[in-house]
């Protein structure tokens, strides 16, 4: 049981991963190539990975998803939940007086493993 479990987490990073590509790929395209302004081009490369994310978790890492889009609700407020945390590690290293990659750094961590805990438990249970 727990190898299987850690595999799905392994899987879950590594979604975690391409999906930072996509997120960097769609921003720096839209701001750089496009001339959109940063921020929206950020909204919109956030919306577009969330997708790819939920796309990639709901068919790979958790594979209990046949064409069924009613748990992106869930997911995406567990992704938000992830923004939350990771926007807190970064405020909490500069109250610290620490640099911020110190926050963000920790936040990878926190996220990653909160994240999968709430997408396991809350997002994709199985009934």
């Amino acid at each position: 049981m727990m190898q299987k479990e850690f595999g799905r987490f392994v899987r879950f990073c590594l979604v975690g991963v391409a999906n930072t590509g996509v997120h960097m790929l769609i921003v720096v395209s839209l701001a750089e190539l496009l001339h959109w302004p940063p921020d929206w081009a950020n909204v919109t490369a956030f919306v577009c990975a969330n997708l790819f994310s939920y796309a990639v978790n709901s068919r790979w890492t958790f594979a209990v998803m046949k064409g069924d889009a009613s748990r992106y609700p869930r997911f995406l407020a567990v992704s938000l939940v992830g923004l939350c945390l990771s926007w807190a590690c970064v405020k909490l290293a500069i109250h610290l007086n620490l640099h911020y990659l110190i926050g963000v750094a920790g936040s990878v961590v926190l996220v990653a493993v909160s994240g999968y805990v709430l997408n396991r438990l809350f997002v994709f249970r199985h009934p």
